[in-house]
């Protein structure tokens, strides 16, 4: 906790000793909402030396980062934004944060190049999963920065979605000399065939063929070859160290900064206009009441990209049912049909009487994850197993 302005749980202190142990490269696989942000903060705070830093996670997780290193640790960092790097260099004392889409271009992309020329000394992947594909544009970016940083940090609650194929980008971005190819791992680790498709040749007799990593094998091994990159917790295994209740902020940029700049400053001219008032009469104050609802309005709008990524990523990662609340009707209803089939709602339109069977279906059936809910209507009343809700019941 040296320096840390949040203290950390002791399986959270345990990662950064881990980081240590292994010159703070490794992968921290800690399930989601275990604080794996956190550990990497606690390992930048450590190293002040460890600068330029590079960190790469999804967009709609910049701001969150931004706001994490500032309140856990009293650090400040730059986001980058658009598709040309800046036209100079940074500071070696400076933290950059990189959604990685903006790696993405033909050879080596300019954002690659401007931080490769930063000489950066360290790396830290959030989200790692979205680089498993060893042959998306992404990934391959991310292999050229991986080549020339010699710390690579990697935080996922899903570090194999699906196949040990998924942790091959990884490993080998973290240990190239035990996994040099990925021919050798998916023929080791993933049951590699080939398997030969089309008609034969019909002078040679020869068919088309490929590789198949699809598969599992070998898994004890690679288990045991994994002890020494990856450290693995799951809130079961750290009830005892963990609050009976925890919240996060997760603060987003909006989508329609614009259409809200001018919705706000038209809303402040015309309380400059109005305040100075000694009386307000009460279709006045009315109208002020419809102008802050409709700023919150935009502001919904705004954040639902933001949103549905976050509500995707914890799916993905989790697999478990989730609550989600908002105010406005227009919210809940573009949720709805993003969603279409797997989500009930709630709001102030579903007569009472309906309540209590949409919340039924919610807790009893596995095809519905997610409750959409109205914070008046859905805020009370409802006896649902909240411990199941936030991960740690035996049926979510």
């Amino acid at each position: 906790n040296q320096g840390m302005k949040t203290r950390l749980f002791p399986f959270q202190m345990d990662g950064v000793w881990c980081l240590e142990k292994h010159k703070g490269s490794g992968l921290l696989a800690y399930e989601i909402g275990l604080g794996k942000t956190i550990q990497a903060i606690a390992h930048l705070k450590l190293h002040p030396e460890l600068r330029p830093a590079i960190i790469l996670c999804p967009a709609f997780l910049k701001e969150n980062w931004k706001w994490e290193l500032a309140e856990h640790a009293g650090l400040d960092c730059l986001i980058a934004k658009g598709r040309i790097p800046w036209d100079k260099s940074c500071h070696p004392t400076d933290i950059i944060l990189l959604n990685y889409d903006l790696l993405i271009g033909q050879g080596i992309s300019s954002w690659v190049s401007w931080i490769v020329q930063q000489n950066p000394k360290i790396v830290i992947c959030d989200e790692s999963h979205k680089i498993k594909n060893p042959g998306a544009q992404r990934t391959e970016q991310c292999k050229h920065l991986f080549k020339v940083i010699d710390r690579k940090i990697f935080l996922t609650g899903t570090p194999m979605e699906s196949r040990p194929m998924d942790l091959f980008v990884t490993l080998q971005a973290l240990a190239p000399a035990q996994f040099p190819s990925k021919h050798t791992f998916g023929i080791n680790y993933c049951g590699g065939k080939k398997v030969f498709f089309g008609r034969p040749n019909w002078t040679t007799g020869e068919q088309k063929s490929a590789w198949d990593y699809s598969g599992a094998s070998n898994i004890p091994e690679l288990n045991y070859r994994l002890r020494d990159i990856m450290i693995r917790r799951k809130k079961a295994g750290v009830l005892k160290d963990l609050p009976p209740k925890t919240r996060a902020i997760v603060p987003v940029e909006i989508s329609n900064r614009g259409e809200y700049n001018r919705a706000h400053k038209e809303f402040l001219d015309w309380v400059l206009e109005n305040f100075g008032k000694q009386r307000m009469l009460s279709a006045t104050r009315q109208e002020a009441i419809t102008k802050l609802t409709y700023l919150k309005t935009l502001t919904g709008k705004g954040k639902l990209p933001a949103a549905i990524n976050w509500i995707d990523n914890f799916q993905e990662q989790t697999g478990k049912k989730l609550v989600v609340f908002a105010i406005n009707h227009e919210i809940l209803d573009t949720l709805k049909v993003h969603y279409k089939g797997q989500a009930i709602q709630i709001d102030g339109r579903v007569p009472a009487s309906k309540r209590k069977d949409l919340v039924d279906q919610f807790q009893t059936d596995s095809k519905t994850p997610l409750l959409l809910g109205q914070m008046e209507a859905a805020g009370t009343g409802f006896n649902m197993t909240l411990l199941g809700l936030f991960g740690l019941g035996p049926k979510w």
